[in-house]
């Protein structure tokens, strides 16, 4: 995500792509956390993995930002191909 949101051309898809990545990370490093019992158990979710209903919501759409950004980015111009009829007479 964060390689993606480099390479983007404007800076708010720049933004979303670093906020994704820091968000499913935080709730990862929270939520191993928790299981280590180094933090308090607050309830946050693990991302792809727990049951939370609107949080997994979220982290798909989220996902869904990033790779719209990625195809977005990904579309070059398209190719003119000229063709011929090589049954047109002279």
């Amino acid at each position: 995500m964060l390689i993606i949101g480099r390479k983007s051309r404007e800076r708010s898809t720049n933004l979303i792509c670093s906020g994704m990545a820091a968000m499913i990370f935080g709730q990862m490093v929270i939520n191993v956390g928790m299981c280590l019992m180094l933090l308090p158990v607050i309830g946050i979710t693990l991302p792809f993995f727990s049951a939370g209903g609107s949080s997994n919501l979220g982290v798909y759409l989220g996902i869904g930002l990033v790779l719209s950004i990625y195809r977005h980015n990904c579309e070059q111009e398209a190719v003119k191909i000229k063709v011929y009829d090589s049954l047109k007479k002279d």
